[in-house]
């Protein structure tokens, strides 16, 4: 198979943008509890906790928005070009298959909770996966368990705005920062 067919193939396969998303998981797991680590040096134990959760959280949701907002807009291009099929609910297709996991431990841990189990390893498993809102899911534990699930929809949602923007051309980026007019000397140059 040519280099080409190799890379469409995978560009169609919804494994690519799933394994991306569960990374960042990953990554987000050990950057919460290394920033509620690095908080406790300045801060009290709560206080550290709440901010480093607060710092984790935009970190997760800018860096999944902006993968995401690339992979829509490689999509795009390779769509416009007639190498893949129009889609715009591929990132939303592939955040739901890569929240399957959590939401398998969310309703385990969930039932642990109400049940009153003793073993915690659903619960613990559970707030690692989704490391970056430990503070929300300590709030929803005390509320009711029965909110775990909806922790599984927060991905999906962040995935899907991303890749629609990507998809459609629109860098929220470029509001926040005016272009100097003059900067485009070389435009004018060779005009």
């Amino acid at each position: 198979m040519p280099d080409s067919d190799y890379y469409l193939a995978r560009r169609r396969s919804l494994f690519p943008i799933v394994i991306t998303i569960l990374i960042i998981h990953l990554v987000f797991a050990f950057t919460t509890f290394f920033l509620m680590y690095f908080m406790t040096l300045f801060l009290g134990q709560s206080a550290a906790q709440t901010v480093g959760s607060i710092l984790s959280i935009l970190l997760f949701f800018a860096m999944m928005y902006t993968e995401m907002w690339r992979s829509g807009q490689q999509d795009r291009n390779l769509m416009n070009f007639g190498h893949m099929p129009d889609d715009k609910f591929r990132g939303l297709k592939a955040a739901l298959l890569s929240q399957i996991p959590g939401f398998i431990l969310s309703i385990l841990a969930a039932i642990t909770r109400l049940t009153g189990s003793a073993s915690t390893l659903f619960v613990s498993a559970y707030k690692i996966f989704y490391a970056p809102f430990v503070d929300l899911i300590w709030l929803a534990e005390q509320a009711t368990p029965l909110l775990f699930p909806l922790f599984a929809l927060i991905t999906p949602v962040v995935v899907h705005i991303g890749y629609i923007l990507g998809y459609s051309g629109y860098a929220v980026s470029e509001k926040f920062y005016k272009k100097n007019p003059k900067s485009n000397i070389r435009e004018k140059k060779f005009k």
